[in-house]
């Protein structure tokens, strides 16, 4: 489960967001592959139990299973030789990070981890319960850190 904030301007980001991605599916860009009707890339357990699904994000088609961050180019599946679409890739996400470190001129190096680990601090700052900090960073056991 994943907890979003409650907040407006974050909403109006996300939906922004999302019509971007729609579009990607929907208008290839010039000089790019023009497969946008490819299926999504989705786990062997999952595709067979929803066999329809991958092909949900197919223009026109309803978007349940369209990645929220999905990669700008189209990928061959090795088990089908599909085309298909996958998420971005994690190291994308890092140039972003790393991008914006940079552009804030903070002088030390940041990942993910450490602004995953930034924020369950504070939240164990503001008071938050162990518990209730697990949650919401999608811990599937319940650990004791006593930092």
């Amino acid at each position: 489960m994943t907890f979003l904030p409650d907040d407006e301007q974050f909403l109006q980001r996300l939906r922004a967001h999302l019509e971007r991605v729609r579009r990607l599916y929907a208008c290839p860009d010039e000089g790019r592959d023009a497969h946008t009707d490819a299926p999504v890339s989705m786990p062997p357990a999952l595709a067979r139990k929803y066999p329809a699904a991958d092909k949900s994000c197919r223009v026109g088609a309803a978007q349940e299973w369209q990645y929220v961050f999905p990669s700008r180019d189209l990928s061959v599946d090795p088990r089908t030789l599909a085309v298909k679409r996958y998420h971005l890739h994690p190291s994308g996400v890092q140039r972003v990070i790393t991008a914006a470190v940079h552009a804030a001129g903070i002088p030390r190096r940041a990942t993910g981890h450490t602004l995953r680990a930034a924020f369950a601090h504070r939240l164990k700052e503001a008071g938050c319960q162990l518990d209730d900090i697990q949650k919401l960073m999608g811990a599937e056991h319940s650990l004791s850190h006593a930092d």
